[in-house]
């Protein structure tokens, strides 16, 4: 009787010790999966079917998956499965200091129009929180919300201002940010974190199509450098129909075009050195969508930089918009051009500028430009 209460008691032991080595083997598994950081969205070029995700993770992680799906079916049981490589990513030098990791990119374009959806990233041993999606719907009428500048190491206020909007307006499709979504990119990583981070807690309904500011192209010796976008690139992923690009400038991912419903949204990059080449770009895009058989019915255009400012901001900056960019805008009819910069909200009324950049009246002219100034969605104010 003895011996078989022992060998019961040696047999439980060893079952017990067999399930512990397989617990630390299962725990040890699931710790080498870290969850996705810095998820990123937008629309691609078609806003009704297509959607680019982006996000970081470990240097030591290779593959990683999007998972999307009906909106209707939280179980993900139904759902679609693409793996995604990362690529190795990391900075040193003047552009500033991010460490390794690897990047991933993917570009949905089966989704249908007008329809709900769900995605999620990473592993099975670590998926990101559950976003959602909605698409466009070809035609028809619909509103976004224009921000600008946070501008700032914690973001508390941005996320604030952006739920106003939410409440403000329930059927928000989207939200369109013109630049200086940090203060310092290059000196201070921590701050563009903070913006993913937070901007988490709206993208993951809403996509935030963005354009990079010049406070995105800041090195280390926190001062703007024309022609910077390598860690812009690293945490935002648009539609790659931009301006081929020259160097690190990477253009085709710093200006780029998504039409949602009737609208062409033209998102250009103002931190460059040659204007002139950016505004034949523009050009192409504008003849291509007028030649099209569906052209758009309304036009807006995104930069950081505009043709006007508050004194505190005078510069060359304007002049370079006032001769390049905005003639084009008259020429083609563009409806509105937002941007940021100032920290100063205004609006002009609808304008026509000349080439050269003429400007004969502030007086409202028929069939002109409205050319708005968005403010701040952080805690600087200009003058």
């Amino acid at each position: 009787m003895i011996k078989r209460i022992k060998s019961i008691l040696m047999f439980m032991i060893i079952i017990s010790f067999i399930c512990v080595i397989s617990g630390i083997a299962t725990l040890t598994a699931y710790a080498t999966e870290s969850l996705p950081y810095n998820i990123t969205n937008n629309f691609g070029e078609d806003a009704s079917r297509e959607l680019l995700v982006l996000w970081h993770n470990s240097a030591s992680i290779t593959t990683q998956y999007i998972e999307y799906t009906d909106a209707l079916d939280t179980d993900f049981e139904n759902a679609t499965q693409v793996a995604v490589e990362g690529e190795l990513w990391s900075t040193s030098g003047s552009v500033g200091s991010y460490s390794e990791r690897r990047i991933f990119k993917v570009a949905i374009n089966d989704l249908e129009p007008d329809s709900h959806y769900i995605y999620r990233v990473g592993t099975t041993a670590a998926w990101s929180k559950i976003f959602k999606h909605r698409t466009a719907e070809i035609d028809g009428t619909f509103s976004f919300t224009g921000v600008t500048d946070a501008q700032t190491a914690s973001h508390e206020m941005m996320i604030i201002t952006m739920n106003a909007a939410n409440e403000f307006d329930d059927d928000n499709r989207f939200f369109l940010n013109t630049g200086d979504m940090v203060d310092y990119m290059g000196s201070q990583p921590n701050q563009i974190a903070d913006y993913a981070l937070k901007a988490n807690q709206i993208n993951d309904e809403r996509v935030i199509a963005t354009v990079l500011g010049n406070h995105e192209t800041y090195g280390i010796n926190n001062a703007e450098v024309r022609d910077e976008s390598t860690i812009y690139n690293g945490f935002f992923y648009n539609p790659q129909n931009g301006l081929d690009g020259e160097g690190n400038l990477s253009r085709k991912n710093t200006s780029y075009y998504f039409y949602y419903n009737n609208v062409l949204f033209v998102m250009i990059n103002t931190v460059i050195s040659n204007h002139a080449a950016q505004a034949e770009w523009i050009r192409d895009v504008l003849e291509a969508d007028k030649n099209s058989d569906r052209p758009a019915q309304y036009i807006v255009v995104g930069a950081h930089y505009g043709p006007f400012g508050n004194y505190f901001y005078l510069n060359s900056n304007m002049d370079d918009i006032k001769k390049y960019y905005a003639p084009i805008d008259t020429e083609y009819d563009v409806d509105i051009a937002l941007f940021g910069h100032d920290h100063t909200y205004f609006r002009t009324h609808p304008l026509k500028i000349g080439y050269g950049g003429q400007l004969d009246s502030f007086d409202a002219v028929e069939g002109g430009v409205y050319y708005m100034s968005m403010g701040t969605t952080g805690p600087k104010f200009g003058g």
